[in-house]
């Protein structure tokens, strides 16, 4: 009886042991190319992040409130593609993104 359950008991560790290093990123991992890692340490100044996806951007440095009201268009475009477009949603967008209101406190 005490076999089996020693059995168990190393099976249930061995699972564990799995399930940790599956859930771990590796030490190697870096971000996709074009979404650098935002992190509440990194400056969330537009400029600093020209190639961020706007959508990644709004969720690390503003409100939540912000997507009620943000064009949904311009949720997978860059920072910077939003700043060049000139169209009434595009210069919404831009304006939102940079009015102080959104801002997250970052402190």
């Amino acid at each position: 009886m005490t076999l089996l359950i020693g059995k168990f008991q190393a099976s249930v560790a061995a699972a564990l042991v799995a399930a940790a290093a599956l859930t771990a990123p590796p030490a190697s991992a870096t971000p996709l190319p074009g979404t650098p890692e935002l992190t509440a340490s990194a400056s969330c100044s537009i400029a600093d992040h020209a190639q961020t996806i706007a959508d990644h951007y709004i969720s690390k440095c503003r409100k939540a409130g912000i997507r009620k009201v943000f064009p949904a268009q311009y949720l997978p475009k860059t920072i910077y593609t939003i700043k060049r477009d000139k169209s009434r949603p595009g210069k919404t967008a831009w304006k939102l993104l940079n009015a102080n209101r959104w801002k997250k406190y970052q402190g």
